[in-house]
């Protein structure tokens, strides 16, 4: 804070840059709270500058008086007021989250179909695509699996699953190929 505010008395000094180059929020990323990523909050960087940059405004002159005038009791208590001003603004911009929630409706068509290997023991499979431009733009998966009749009702099976999405719009942009291995219990009635 001293050598900042001795940059900041100094005449014809940038404050925008000064506060860029002594608030790296560069920093924070890896870090926890990060500070969130485009698009929900791809503005926030230049929104804590901002905030920051209109605190220090609002106490400038009075700061830039008392370091000129060596009032060093005065300017050390302006020093501490406007620190503790600006951790605070720092600690509620940092410690906010911000959520999208988006639903949309897609159509699909399909497969699926059942070979009984014997009594108990069965091959099943399933697929699908959809979207069309009407919900995502794309969505398809694909599903095999060995199964185990149980009982007549109850069944289980183990197998792979593969679903890929690939929803877009101006406000929200969502892609994800999803894939693993995947074990079902079910009652058929």
């Amino acid at each position: 804070m001293d050598q900042f505010a001795q940059q900041l008395a100094t005449p014809n000094s940038d404050l925008r840059t000064l506060i860029r180059q002594n608030l790296d929020l560069g920093a924070l990323k890896g870090l926890n709270p990060p500070l969130p990523v485009p698009p929900l909050a791809g503005r926030q960087p230049d929104k804590i500058r901002n905030a920051i940059q209109q605190l220090i405004q609002n106490q400038q002159p009075e700061l830039a008086a008392a370091i000129r005038v060596g009032a060093q009791a005065r300017a050390d208590q302006l020093k501490a007021q406007l620190a503790t001003q600006i951790a605070s603004r720092l600690t509620k911009a940092l410690n906010q989250s911000f959520s999208l929630y988006e639903n949309w409706f897609d159509p699909f068509i399909g497969l699926r179909g059942r070979y009984n290997l014997t009594k108990a023991l069965y091959l099943t499979a399933e697929t699908d695509v959809g979207g069309f431009g009407i919900g995502s733009e794309i969505t398809c998966q694909a599903y095999g699996a060995l199964g185990l009749q149980i009982t007549r009702n109850i069944y289980s099976e183990i197998g792979y699953r593969y679903l890929y999405l690939d929803y877009d719009t101006t406000s929200f942009i969502f892609q994800a190929a999803l894939h693993g291995a995947q074990i079902t219990a079910g009652i058929s009635f």
